[in-house]
């Protein structure tokens, strides 16, 4: 049953996320990213540049949304923190359950895709987490721009090097080993 209620989490986001219409360019001070045909813009607030670890939390985040709406299931796995996966049913379900979504609902195509830095990192159990903000916008079918705003939740468990994540739909899971989870400060979640 948690496993389905993930699933159906999961669901939900990328399927309000999801349009298969064509993308026009709009950004001018991003980098640029071309992948299947199609190119999307991203970019890298930084509201807390002293800080490696949160530096570190937002460039990983942005690589595993990157890898989300590409999409590259199995990079986009390796993402995800081990006791999200292990909820989900492990590597191979969370993979096939991704794969057939994606066949249902088709490459989510946005026209930018802005990911902030972390205000804070704090620790928590046996290791450290943060909250990474991030905006997305995209060509809806009637042709005018639609913009989300979610985040996801990031882990880490070596002084803030490499983290993993969860999303916003889907962070229970880390509750029981992260204890100052359900306790951070989250964004307005915008679809």
């Amino acid at each position: 049953m948690k496993n389905l209620i993930i699933l159906v989490a999961l669901l939900s986001f990328i399927s309000a996320c999801a349009d298969n219409t064509a993308n026009k360019q709009t950004t001018s001070n991003n980098t640029q990213i071309t992948s299947n045909n199609s190119t999307q813009a991203t970019s890298n607030k930084s509201s807390n540049p002293e800080n490696p670890s949160a530096q570190n939390a937002q460039q990983q985040a942005k690589t595993c949304l990157e890898a989300q709406y590409q999409p590259d299931n199995a990079k986009y796995v390796d993402c995800l923190h081990p006791e999200i996966i292990k909820a989900s049913g492990g590597k191979e379900k969370a993979l096939a359950d991704l794969n057939k979504m994606f066949n249902m609902v088709g490459k989510i195509s946005y026209t930018s895709l802005d990911v902030s830095t972390p205000k804070e990192v704090k620790t928590a159990g046996k290791g450290m987490i943060t909250v990474v903000p991030y905006q997305m916008t995209r060509k809806a079918a009637t042709g005018e721009d639609e913009t989300s705003k979610d985040f996801l939740i990031g882990v880490s468990e070596d002084e803030g090097k490499t983290w993993k994540f969860a999303t916003s739909a889907m962070y229970s899971p880390l509750e029981k080993s992260f204890p100052g989870v359900k306790d951070l400060e989250t964004p307005e979640i915008k679809f």
